[in-house]
């Protein structure tokens, strides 16, 4: 069986959107974290990853970017710690959302909208599936405008196959850019508050919703994921994705 998470870190770091690549880079490096506000997810992030105060520096070990010893610095994702970085976004997440800043008074999980669906109170453990649901996540964003043309999918199958990409990897990646796309069958899929937030984050480093389609997309989503309002606007600000208006 493939590595769908170092397959998941291929994706993520060379970018399916034009501002994907730069954001995951900035994110992994440790070069910047931007929060929706003090005390945001960047703050939280950096929190316990063990780096501390507003003064940081382009690998100095806090923020994301402690991810850059997760993930070993650009390049690290595609070695298999892909899941190190949506992982602590969604654990900051929980974290913001469970203390009680800016959640909505009444909800049943962190960081959930009032009226989401119950989860499961326990990240899964199974990390290939959930890289793979993860893979899935970001292909059906990618397909927001439209299918995703011949060119577009030759480039993503060449990046793989570049990363060092075996046969099966190439296969089931091909095969899900072939398939229709289907927000249900991902929000079908999730099955915690953690990894609903994991699958949102991922959908962002695919797109870079700037287009009337893209934003309906992840709107769409979000409400599916029944993930809090206030927790979207957060992870747009920490990932410099934009806004939903």
């Amino acid at each position: 069986m493939f590595d769908a998470n170092k397959i998941l870190g291929t994706l993520m770091e060379s970018g399916m959107s034009r501002s994907g690549q730069s954001r995951f880079e900035r994110a992994a490096d440790d070069s910047r974290v931007q929060s929706g506000g003090g005390g945001g997810l960047g703050e939280l992030a950096r929190s316990l990853l063990g780096g501390g105060g507003n003064q940081r520096t382009p690998g100095s070990g806090g923020g994301f970017g402690g991810l850059g010893s997760l993930l070993g610095g650009r390049g690290g994702a595609s070695s298999g710690s892909a899941m190190g970085l949506l992982g602590m976004l969604a654990g900051a997440a929980m974290q913001h959302f469970g203390s009680g800043q800016g959640s909505q008074q009444g909800s049943a999980q962190p960081g959930m909208a009032e009226d989401a669906a119950p989860y499961g109170d326990d990240v899964a453990t199974d990390e290939q599936g959930r890289a793979m649901l993860m893979i899935r996540a970001m292909i059906t964003a990618a397909k927001a405008d439209g299918e995703i043309d011949p060119q577009e999918r030759q480039k993503i199958l060449g990046r793989l196959e570049q990363a060092g990409a075996d046969a099966e990897a190439q296969a089931f990646v091909r095969d899900e850019l072939a398939r229709p796309p289907d927000l249900q069958a991902i929000v079908s899929a999730v099955d915690s508050p953690h990894t609903a937030i994991e699958a949102y984050a991922a959908s962002l480093f695919a797109i870079d919703v700037d287009t009337p389609a893209e934003t309906a997309y992840m709107r769409q989503l979000a409400q599916g994921l029944g993930l809090n309002p206030t927790l979207v606007r957060e992870l747009h600000a920490s990932l410099e994705a934009p806004q939903l208006h």
